[in-house]
């Protein structure tokens, strides 16, 4: 038997008879222990301060991870597909409303001066007719 075990007895009596019957069990001391064995397998006993320091830095650059080869850092800099129609929808939308509206402002400068120079060219046009019409007159 394993000598870490605990011995466990336990007695038995009949009603009619005096007999006693007696068991024993023997318990493995790793069923009883209430800490997992993967934590007292990792058990490190450190003597000194300088130890602790090297068993630390050594722990810190098992766990030092690159950012940048994340998958979450790489799909922060990647767009999903979105196969939803309402999603394309509304990005076709607000893409056309926004696409005309910089097109709007640029033909609404340019309308004015479209505007102003019809307005002056008729105005010389019909001016010009009076004149002409007033010579004949005279």
């Amino acid at each position: 038997m394993d000598p870490s075990s605990i011995l466990q007895t336990s007695m038995q009596n009949s009603s009619r008879v005096q007999r006693t019957e007696e068991t024993t069990e023997y318990v493995s001391q790793q069923r009883e222990c209430k800490c997992p064995c993967a934590i007292m397998k990792n058990r490190v006993i450190i003597k000194n301060e300088a130890e602790l320091l090297t068993k630390i830095d050594n722990m810190k650059k098992e766990l030092t991870v690159n950012k940048s080869l994340l998958s979450s850092s790489i799909r922060k800099r990647t767009s999903a597909v979105d196969p939803r129609p309402s999603a394309s929808i509304v990005g076709g939308t607000i893409s056309v409303v926004i696409i005309a509206t910089f097109v709007g402002f640029i033909a609404l400068s340019d309308l004015t001066r479209v505007i102003n120079f019809c307005w002056k060219t008729i105005l010389k046009r019909w001016n010009n007719i009076k004149r002409a019409t007033q010579e004949e007159k005279v």
